[in-house]
C-alpha cells in the first residue's frame, strides 16, 4: 500500500503483521495417543495414512474421503477392498497398506470403558 506523507519525520508505516504459519499436522506423537474419540479430523486421517506409508497427495485424498463419509477409527476393521475402491482408493499397494496399518492401529487401541485405579500410580510400579 502507498502510504501518505507523515508530518512527523519520525514515522515509517507499519509493515503489516503475519503471523507465524500454522503447521498442518498435529505434532508427531505415536497414533495410539489420540483420544478415543471416535470421530477423526482430516489431519488425523492424514496422519493415519502416511502412518501407513501413503505418499502425501494421495494421503490427503483418502483422508478427505475418510471424513466426508464419516468414517470412525472404530470403523477400521471393517474396511475391505471393495469399499476401500468405493472411497475412490483403487491403488492395490495402499489399499493392502492400509488394511494392515488399520490392524496394527487396532491392536494398538486400548479395549472401550477400562476400569480406572486411582490407586495405581504406573504399570510395574507398587
Amino acid at each position: 500500500p502507498i502510504y501518505p506523507p507523515s508530518p512527523n519525520p519520525n514515522f515509517s508505516p507499519q509493515i503489516p503483521f503475519f503471523p507465524p504459519e500454522i503447521p498442518f499436522l498435529p505434532p508427531k506423537i505415536p497414533f495410539f495417543f489420540y483420544p478415543l474419540n471416535p470421530i477423526f479430523s482430516t489431519s488425523e486421517w492424514l496422519r493415519f495414512f502416511e502412518d501407513a506409508g501413503i505418499p502425501p497427495g494421495p494421503a490427503l485424498g483418502y483422508a478427505v474421503a475418510f471424513v466426508d463419509n464419516r468414517i470412525h477409527k472404530n470403523m477400521l476393521l471393517d474396511l475391505t477392498k471393495e469399499l476401500m475402491k468405493e472411497l475412490g482408493i483403487t491403488v492395490v499397494g495402499d489399499i493392502i497398506a492400509i488394511l494392515r496399518h488399520a490392524k496394527v492401529v487396532h491392536r494398538q487401541e486400548p479395549p472401550p470403558n477400562l476400569p480406572v485405579d486411582p490407586r495405581r500410580k504406573c504399570a510395574g510400579r507398587p
